[in-house]
């Protein structure tokens, strides 16, 4: 049984639906297959970056957190540092008042021997 439109065909539950019609709507159902698929595929792949994203994040974490140990390590070797450096100058000082003291008496020592020898004392 046709209708009086060509492009009409008779259900079998009596509902008529124009061809074309048809032919759309079945291309949209396909059409949204495919995009929940893309989409299933899309959140997964979000899912995916997500995570990575957030071990990347603590990875990133602990190497700031070794890097703030490291440079408090590098604080306290310096301040050590200055500390003997410093040290290294009192002693440096001290070595130069005490070879002028012994300077001193060794010349004092020859001063003496001379007078003492040339005097006749």
């Amino acid at each position: 049984m046709t209708s009086p439109l060509l492009s009409q065909r008779v259900s079998n539950d009596t509902c008529c639906v124009p061809c074309q019609a048809l032919r759309n709507a079945l291309e949209v159902k396909a059409e949204n297959k495919v995009l929940n698929k893309r989409l299933v595929n899309a959140r997964d792949t979000i899912a995916t970056f997500s995570e990575i994203i957030k071990a990347k994040d603590t990875i990133i974490t602990s190497r700031d957190s070794s890097i703030a140990v490291y440079k408090r390590n590098e604080i306290r070797n310096t301040e050590i540092v200055n500390n003997k450096d410093s040290i290294i100058n009192v002693y440096g000082d001290e070595i130069g008042k005490q070879k002028t003291i012994r300077n001193v008496s060794i010349g004092l020592s020859i001063l003496l021997t001379f007078l003492l020898f040339f005097t006749g004392i």
